[in-house]
């Protein structure tokens, strides 16, 4: 299959309504566990429908799909995105963060002591 019949395959009503029958059983992204509901929110599309493969282009069983959300679809197409992740509470944003980059020190305050020396408390 050529990549313009692929691209009029996508187009057709077959693929169309292939499409609606998978995501009517399929209601998450297959890589995180964001809704259709959320995904349409977070990235105003609908989950897409990826082909793992091209083997059985226009009968593909349902092994042969992943429904995946904009992000991971970019993600595994591109390999790289620069949608932040809808799923995750910005506290897990910011775990996921200190665990790539390594423990950060806990901000310190400075105080005066009584002899006039600084001291240093958490």
């Amino acid at each position: 299959m050529t990549r313009t019949e692929y691209q009029q395959y996508i187009r057709s009503e077959a693929w169309l309504q292939r499409r609606r029958t998978f995501l009517f059983v399929i209601t998450t992204c297959n890589r995180c566990p964001i809704s259709r509901e959320l995904a349409k929110k977070a990235y105003d599309q609908d989950l897409h429908v990826h082909h793992r493969n091209y083997e059985h282009v226009g009968c593909e069983p349902d092994e042969d799909l992943e429904a995946l959300c904009r992000r991971c679809h970019e993600i595994e197409s591109f390999g790289k995105t620069d949608l932040t992740p809808a799923h995750m509470t910005s506290v897990d944003l910011l775990y996921l963060r200190s665990l790539i980059s390594g423990p950060r020190p806990e901000p310190r305050n400075t105080y005066m002591t009584e002899d006039g020396l600084a001291g240093v408390f958490a």
